[in-house]
């Protein structure tokens, strides 16, 4: 937003207003820090967005703008983690040497491995980029071996056209190359399905979905809540419930695909098309 304020991506805030940034994180901080039940906080939600991981030297002075916030923080809080994700999970792992040695990557900055994800190709734009082969991708490229956690997920249970963040574009991309994938209660259940079984399959630490309530009509985004406008939980809600429990098993296959729409006695269109889902 001040990036905006200022003329539109105009960087040159991350500098010139550190020290209120800076001023304002430990605010938050000194809040936060002595309640039992906060364990850590979001330094910043997908710096990777907007085409920031393009730019070398943007994408270096917003890792460095993050460095000098999180030295600031664990001075006021050296219990409290401190959580970073991307926008498209491949970004999690570029490297720019323009940021301070230790701290050249999301993966660097952030104490655990946080990332966005929903069905479509996640920014990225790989070729059946499905949830067995991006949280795949995560997890071998995890080396410091931290907690993952998939911190955004989830699929709209119905088209708000208004509410478009792309119009026509974002929300109705292809899961992998084809088809577009509706947005119904049905297929929002089967997405969050997809997401929690390989979440486990992975040894994720945790879930968050995008987003708890549906937003009104009209509004900026299409209906992602697990709660409907009148209160009532979606069926994805009763699947999300059930994560990281008996529910699932952490044997077997994936019970559906949504890459054709249909249920596929347990295969998932992976990088050649037929990856199996039983994992050695």
């Amino acid at each position: 937003m001040e990036t905006a304020d200022n003329g539109g991506f105009d960087w040159t805030t991350l500098e010139t207003n550190y020290a209120y940034h800076e001023a304002y994180a430990r605010w938050i901080v000194r809040l936060l820090a002595g309640k039992s039940n906060v364990r850590g906080l979001n330094l910043k939600n997908e710096p990777d967005g907007f085409g920031a991981w393009a730019d070398p030297d943007v994408a270096g002075r917003i890792l460095t703008w993050m460095s000098r916030l999180k030295q600031a923080i664990k001075a006021e809080a050296p219990r409290l983690g401190v959580y970073v994700n991307s926008a498209a999970f491949d970004n999690t792992f570029k490297r720019f040497e323009g940021a301070p040695v230790g701290h050249q990557s999301i993966y660097d900055v952030s104490d655990a491995l946080f990332f966005n994800s929903y069905l479509w190709a996640d920014n990225g734009f790989w070729p059946y980029a499905v949830p067995a082969t991006i949280y795949r991708y995560i997890s071998d490229h995890n080396i410091a071996r931290k907690p993952m956690v998939l911190s955004e997920l989830g699929w709209p249970s119905y088209n708000d056209d208004s509410g478009m963040i792309v119009p026509g574009m974002q929300w109705d991309l292809p899961l992998g190359l084809r088809p577009t994938t509706p947005s119904t209660p049905e297929m929002q259940k089967r997405a969050v399905e997809e997401s929690v079984y390989w979440a486990e399959k992975y040894g994720f630490s945790g879930l968050i979905a995008w987003a708890a309530y549906d937003h009104l009509p009209g509004a900026y985004r299409n209906p992602f809540g697990l709660i409907d406008g009148y209160g009532q939980a979606s069926a994805a809600a009763s699947v999300f419930a059930q994560a990281f429990t008996k529910q699932y098993s952490r044997l077997g296959e994936a019970p559906v695909s949504l890459v054709d729409g249909q249920v596929t006695g347990g295969k998932i269109n992976g990088l050649d098309g037929t990856t199996l889902c039983r994992l050695a």
